[in-house]
């Protein structure tokens, strides 16, 4: 392994280029990051979900191409619903050495009362992906999204649409959907508490339609059990060519992703550092490698800055906090 004391080259006010042997091209306005022990990818769940399969990825291809001479390595801190992970970081010295790998559950862990505070205490470093919420039914039961629309219409009362839980993203991007097409009070919700349990009420035909994160209803679209029907997603997924945006479809809902995953530092962490780690995940996000895994991972990069990041997640803040006192969540 390289000198762990080796300075690596942040550019501030020029593009960074990497050639072939890892090095930085760089102009003479540029400062300094020392890198001088491990980092620590922190990720606030346990082993085994998307957010630390997808962690583990960046992992996997930062170590093969030797993206960086001291190790990284993703460390799973779970418990007290991601409160013990976000702590690890929020607490940490703010030197570069220690990331978060979170999404908007900071947002509705908030808004339900898990704690009172969330995303504003680190400093944001990058989007990375999204994960966007599809659409589904039992294959045979419809061909289009329009029919189910139809079958709702001509049959109101009698349709179901399942969801995991009450409260999840997944059911807040049904109401989304139901409350746009002015057919929620003619659809019964039907929440099973969990997602094993309501993709088998699915195939057993108990509900006509349900929503999920794209990750849990993929398997069973590819193995023939399933057939989505829409995308959340902001364009046709290159993975799902055929299946439309709800964009596309004329259905207009202010948040249609599962989830959206970002990079967090602790606050006050340096904005060189946090340029500096911006541009390596820029290069892995745009990479061939994540790129192939995404789609067997059913996510949607999308490389931002921190500044957007932070934007973004004000906006889902507001679009999560009012749907929670509109479908009167909490309560």
């Amino acid at each position: 392994m390289k000198n762990k004391g080796i300075v690596f080259i942040v550019v501030l006010l020029v593009s960074v280029f990497f050639g072939a042997d890892n090095s930085f091209v760089v102009n003479e306005a540029s400062a300094e990051v020392s890198l001088s022990r491990e980092i620590r990818y922190i990720v606030p769940y346990e082993p085994g979900g998307l957010s630390d399969i997808t962690a583990r990825t960046i992992e996997r291809i930062i170590r093969q191409q030797d993206l960086l001479s001291v190790p990284f390595t993703v460390t799973n801190i779970g418990g007290a619903s991601a409160g013990n992970g976000m702590t690890a970081v929020r607490d940490a010295k703010p030197d570069g050495h220690t990331l978060l790998h979170h999404h908007t559950s900071f947002i509705t862990h908030k808004a339900f009362g898990v704690r009172n505070w969330g995303y504003e205490v680190y400093e944001p470093v990058a989007l990375l992906f999204e994960v966007p919420c599809v659409l589904f039914a039992k294959s045979g039961k419809y061909k289009s999204l329009n029919e189910w629309i139809e079958d709702v219409k001509a049959n109101p009362g009698k349709t179901s649409f399942a969801t995991s839980s009450l409260g999840g993203n997944a059911h807040l991007f049904a109401e989304q959907v139901m409350s746009a097409l002015g057919i929620r009070e003619m659809v019964n919700l039907a929440a099973y508490g969990s997602g094993g349990t309501m993709f088998t009420a699915m195939l057993g035909g108990e509900d006509n339609i349900s929503s999920a994160p794209l990750p849990q209803a993929m398997d069973h679209h590819k193995n023939g059990d399933m057939i989505i029907l829409a995308t959340g997603s902001d364009e046709r997924l290159p993975f799902l060519p055929d299946v439309p945006t709800l964009k596309e479809l004329g259905i207009e809902i202010p948040m249609s992703v599962a989830y959206r995953m970002g990079v967090w530092a602790p606050k006050n962490t340096p904005k060189e550092i946090v340029n500096y780690w911006y541009s390596l995940f820029e290069k892995i996000i745009k990479g061939e490698e994540f790129l192939k895994s995404s789609e067997s991972l059913g996510v949607f990069p999308k490389i931002r800055d921190g500044k957007y990041l932070f934007k973004i997640f004000n906006s889902d803040t507001k679009t999560i906090d009012d749907l929670v006192k509109k479908l009167d969540l909490n309560n």
